[in-house]
């Protein structure tokens, strides 16, 4: 019988259809943040902001204090996962996680923006209002996918920012020194030019600062072509990791399906079994860090749960295991 810590841990950090409290988790908190969006977006009317401003406040009041339960409920019990076991030091590294940053976020600026003056926070709350919306991703797994592509892909997107800056301010300056007789008012700096190359490397285009000369034109023109292939490129990387990522994951989650009969299972090809075993490891290792949180320190307890989950899904898809796919199979976690 697990205690209450484990209990509230098992429900705050999985998801499991056949236990109904972790499924009011993954559907209170998001409609949640459904809720307070949409009062922000109502909030916004005239004739809704002010008649019925006091009721926008109580939603807002009732929603952050839902959220400051949950994260003081997910500080408690965050020692149950091995990473975090220390009372002290494992609860600050749990804090500074990216996960517990972004439920600090849903709650700190509500407090912060009470002490500010009504004009700043009235500028300011709405953006960090909107930012209880990154509490959707610990909810969605397609935008974890989506985030971990992006942090695979950090050097090339780094390679193109650098590009790109290097490539604005040569542009704005060659326009600056080509354009400020003939228009003194719109090139009148580089900085002031540089307007011009962001909104035509990003080909938007807006017309509202535009060259007139012969040359002007034909340097800007040579921009508008080289800022398509620049964001195309970086765009298509990202879309095929992303679909590739998806793909090995369908393919993971297939291999855990109904295996044929054994007979059948022995005449595969030896490459086909040891593909679908490893897609089956892969899974189980994420499995085991979405477990441990964003950070661990000691990769043997990560590489001996994993085996330890693979073995015991393997098992269990073995024709008379005893195992069953539609429950959770209990992993010893070490001390």
């Amino acid at each position: 019988m697990p205690s209450l810590r484990q209990r509230l841990y098992q429900i705050l950090n999985t998801s499991d259809p056949t236990d109904p409290m972790t499924l009011v988790d993954d559907y209170l908190v998001p409609g949640l943040v459904a809720i307070d969006v949409a009062a922000l977006i109502l909030e916004s009317f005239d004739e809704l902001g002010q008649p019925y401003a006091s009721g926008f406040r109580w939603i807002e009041i009732v929603i952050v204090g839902l959220f400051t339960l949950e994260y003081g409920l997910r500080l408690w019990c965050c020692v149950e996962n091995p990473s975090y076991s220390d009372p002290l030091r494992g609860r600050w590294r749990y804090l500074i996680t990216s996960f517990a940053l972004v439920d600090l976020a849903a709650i700190l600026p509500f407090c912060a923006l009470n002490l500010m003056p009504p004009d700043w926070a009235e500028m300011v709350g709405p953006f960090f209002r909107l930012l209880r919306l990154l509490k959707l991703t610990r909810y969605s797994e397609s935008t974890q996918i989506f985030f971990r592509v992006l942090r695979d892909k950090r050097d090339e997107l780094l390679t193109t920012l650098f590009v790109v800056m290097t490539l604005l301010v040569i542009a704005s300056s060659l326009m600056y020194f080509i354009e400020r007789e003939a228009q003194p008012e719109e090139f009148s700096s580089i900085p002031a030019a540089m307007w011009w190359g962001v909104i035509t490397l990003t080909t938007v285009g807006y017309g509202d600062v535009y060259p007139i000369t012969i040359l002007g034109k034909f340097l800007s023109a040579i921009l508008a072509f080289l800022g398509i292939g620049i964001f195309a490129l970086p765009a298509r990387d990202i879309a095929a990791a992303f679909s590739e990522e998806m793909q090995q994951r369908s393919r993971a989650e297939r291999s855990l399906g109904t295996q044929p009969p054994e007979s059948h299972t022995l005449k595969q090809p030896l490459e086909q079994q040891v593909e679908a075993a490893a897609e089956l490891m892969q899974l189980c290792v994420e499995a085991v860090q979405r477990r441990l949180g964003d950070r661990f320190e000691d990769e043997a307890i990560v590489r001996d749960l994993a085996i330890a989950l693979f073995q015991t899904t393997a098992q269990a898809r073995q024709p008379g295991g005893e195992g069953d796919r539609s429950t959770p199979v209990p992993i010893s976690t070490p001390d």
